[in-house]
């Protein structure tokens, strides 16, 4: 009920070895419960730190590969004999990130207003200074996807510059069950905020934030939500980037009307999670940061790729033309020819260098 099955390991004659969900880490159940104990060793292994994936095997289920990720590990591949228990390291995708150069993430269990619980995940920057730090809340993309104990490269980035990461897994987040995403339906402006916001007032409650030193860093639904946080709470934010953000939430329906049809399975999605613009308007309305960028203090970063076929940029135009017009600090990039976010390692490093210095100047 709280879990969601995300793949299946299989051998070359499709023989089904193992299902696999995410926790925190990666989860996995065996066919074979006589492999239950071996995942478990491999686990310990790598400090029951690591996200160990089954990547293939032999027929006989004796040998495995497998890469083992983890937010100090980029990626590395291993060969996994059963019979010896024997563990051999085959190599890593980027040996120049060591683990001496990566933060480690604290798994944090969140207290809602309204007395549910939530999952957060902090980054804490290696060779911290004392005292509160400064903090950036990163919430995840979808919104029915999910945060997890992996590597992360802009958590990393960011705590590279010697910031906090807050990622919160709020209620309409994928990976915990029907029920849990179901709980952020029409709720995009406010539950969905609220776990935010608590999840960033847990942290700053326990010393290592610095309540004055704070920023929101979001893409996709992360954007909206970085935007819809700094309407929401204008004197808490410093610094707001929204990355190919959604901005006006009736607008998003139209294009979504648009490019997939009225009686697509597409639009009758976005239409449960978001409302039904012919019902629901003033809801959509109030939840959408275009209509009420005059509550906005933080200067605002916009970044959105130029071809994006799934937020389409329009969103972030508007946005910009919104805060203009309210006289607001703003920035605004676009990403000539670029998608929602399958990009290059420049186009990457693009968004992250931006980003950062953007944060820098204000936290």
């Amino acid at each position: 009920d709280d879990h969601e099955l995300d793949g299946v390991f299989m051998d070359m004659r499709q023989g089904l070895v193992a299902t696999s969900f995410t926790d925190d880490r990666r989860g996995y159940l065996f066919t074979d419960p006589a492999m239950m104990p071996h995942f478990k060793a491999v686990n310990r292994f790598f400090d029951n730190d690591c996200n160990v994936e089954f990547y293939d095997t032999n027929l006989s289920h004796d040998r495995f590969l497998l890469r083992v990720t983890g937010p100090r590990r980029t990626g590395g591949y291993y060969l996994y004999d059963r019979a010896r228990v024997k563990i051999e390291p085959l190599g890593d995708v980027n040996p120049q990130l060591g683990e001496e150069r990566l933060a480690r993430v604290e798994v944090l269990k969140v207290k809602t207003r309204d007395g549910a619980e939530i999952t957060a995940y902090l980054t804490r920057p290696i060779n911290a200074a004392a005292g509160p730090m400064p903090i950036v809340v990163d919430p995840h993309g979808g919104p029915e996807m999910r945060d997890s104990c992996g590597f992360d490269l802009v958590a990393q980035a960011f705590a590279a510059m010697g910031w906090l990461v807050l990622q919160p897994n709020f209620r309409g987040s994928g990976g915990y069950g029907k029920a849990f995403a179901e709980a952020g339906h029409r709720r995009w402006g406010d539950r969905m905020q609220d776990d935010v916001e608590d999840a960033l007032a847990h942290v700053i409650a326990s010393g290592a934030a610095d309540p004055k030193r704070v920023a929101i860093w979001g893409a996709s639904y992360g954007g909206y939500c970085a935007l819809m946080q700094a309407v929401r709470r204008p004197d808490l934010y410093r610094a707001v980037v929204a990355v190919a953000g959604i901005s006006d939430l009736r607008e998003f329906l139209s294009f979504i009307r648009r490019e997939d049809g009225a009686d697509s399975p597409v639009f009758a999605f976005w239409q449960t999670l978001l409302g039904d613009p012919k019902v629901d308007d003033i809801a959509l309305k109030a939840a959408s940061p275009v209509l009420r960028a005059g509550d906005i203090k933080a200067p605002v970063l916009l970044i959105h790729g130029g071809a994006d076929r799934v937020v389409d940029s329009k969103q972030s135009k508007i946005m910009a033309k919104a805060l203009k017009d309210a006289g607001k600090v703003f920035e605004f990039q676009e990403l000539s020819g670029e998608g929602h976010g399958d990009w290059s390692n420049e186009i990457w490093k693009t968004v992250i260098n931006r980003s950062t210095a953007f944060i820098a100047k204000s936290i």
